[in-house]
């Protein structure tokens, strides 16, 4: 196998779902439908993966450098595990060593949304046109396949968005084993660092949006509010359960109170990547669920967050449920906030793509 995928075009390959990675099978020399080619027409050589393609080599004489192609040399060990083989003709880095190639020349902000992402439970896929089109078909016509438990989310109206439910790609515990074993490799400080700023399995960016905004040191842009557990489960009280109807909560942000002050449950509504719709009455009853057994509540809205003096005031506002005072940034302080939200709050869909 010549072909190794690697950097942005190996995160590519591993956010594109499997319907679509069969949808250009004919670009790997696997025939497919006239409707599929119709799907396609336009498509590169690599179907949903950008030119020019990345690819590992283990010198420069393997591969030059053109248009279509950017090679990168690693010359260190390659362990079991990390070069994984595909049934599409060509093989890509494992989902953390992508991540290790990501990290030598991305921040650490990115770093951890990248990791949030192969370590949560969605994914972030813009389909193109013609993909679309075809996709759409098969949700309407009740024929979507479910692949490796790949879905997608959908609006009100029934139409596929950029948000993927699927299963977690890698684990925190993947991710330290092997910065343990590379301690040395150019990438692995900036890779631990954002691993540990990865708070728990996400199941969209604005959860991570939030949570890294709120919760990260001021020194380093937030607001120093703290860690988060992101999707935690919450068994109910009988009364909570009758007026919930179901058995457990999941909260997407969840922070333990202090001594002798209610744990603040945080719930993200809305916006273009929380499962493209809003929330509906069930929201409702279980907020009302949790406040009865003396959580507080507060429903995040992506416009809250994307506004520096509204996220202040709700920064504020978390603070002083925990007993703690929000104090004005210094102009170094609201500089490292703005770098901060330039990484966080941009096109989810172009992680990566430097």
């Amino acid at each position: 196998m010549n072909i190794v995928l690697s950097h942005s075009s190996a995160f590519r390959y591993y956010r594109t779902p499997p319907v679509v990675l069969a949808l250009y099978g004919d670009c790997y020399g696997i025939d497919v439908s006239r409707e599929r080619r119709r799907a396609l027409r336009g498509s590169g050589s690599f179907g949903p993966l950008d030119m020019p393609i990345h690819v590992l080599v283990r010198s420069k004489t393997h591969v030059k450098a053109t248009k279509t192609c950017i090679p990168h040399i690693w010359s260190g060990e390659i362990a079991p595990g990390m070069i994984r083989a595909t049934d599409l003709g060509f093989a890509v880095t494992s989902p953390v060593f992508t991540m290790l190639c990501l990290a030598a020349k991305s921040s650490v902000a990115q770093v951890t949304m990248m990791l949030y992402e192969l370590m949560g439970l969605f994914a972030v896929y813009r389909a193109r046109h013609g993909e679309r089109e075809y996709l759409q078909k098969l949700v309407d016509t009740g024929s979507f396949p479910i692949i490796d438990g790949w879905k997608p989310m959908l609006d009100n109206n029934g139409n596929i968005t950029d948000l993927w439910d699927r299963p977690p790609l890698i684990t925190i515990d993947e991710v330290q084993r092997f910065c343990d074993q590379f301690r040395s490799m150019r990438g692995i400080g900036r890779l631990r660092q954002a691993l540990d700023d990865v708070w728990g399995v996400a199941r969209s960016p604005f959860e991570v949006q939030a949570a890294m905004l709120l919760g990260l040191p001021r020194r380093r842009g937030g607001y120093g509010f703290g860690s988060f557990e992101l999707n935690k489960a919450i068994r109910l009280s009988n009364a909570a359960r009758a007026i919930a109807r179901q058995q457990t909560c999941c909260i997407d942000l969840y922070a333990e109170g202090p001594e002798g002050l209610p744990p603040i449950a945080i719930e993200c509504q809305g916006a273009g990547y929380h499962g493209g719709s809003e929330r509906n009455a069930m929201d409702d009853n279980r907020a009302l669920a949790l406040q009865s057994m003396g959580l507080t509540v507060v429903r995040l809205r992506y416009e809250q967050i994307a506004d520096p003096w509204r996220l202040q005031q709700v920064a504020s506002f978390l603070l002083g449920k925990h007993g703690r005072v929000w104090a004005p940034k210094t102009e170094r302080l609201e500089q490292k906030e703005r770098e901060l939200r330039a990484d966080v709050l941009t096109d989810w869909w172009r992680l990566g793509s430097a």
